[in-house]
């Protein structure tokens, strides 16, 4: 298996990016989707996109903290 590929499946680096994630991930969402978050709160219905965008909203800082990590482990080795 790629090296680079066996470093993201490692678990600490698997769980530090979702914990970035999910913290990273709701504060991204308020940011950037309020309009989507007023109209869930008021009950209405939201689009498809919309859910797709909050989902990628947390997979980037998952992706990105992953990355990092993996990339850092690399240069220890």
């Amino acid at each position: 298996m790629n090296p680079f590929l066996s470093r993201c499946r490692a678990p600490a680096n698997l769980r530090r990016a979702l914990i970035t994630a999910m913290i990273v991930g709701p504060l991204l969402t308020a940011i950037n989707q309020t309009a989507v978050l007023s109209l869930l709160l008021s009950g209405e219905t939201i689009p498809g996109v919309a859910v797709l965008r909050i989902l990628l909203t947390f997979a980037v800082p998952f992706v990105v903290s992953l990355t990092s990590a993996a990339l850092a482990d690399s240069r220890k080795a």
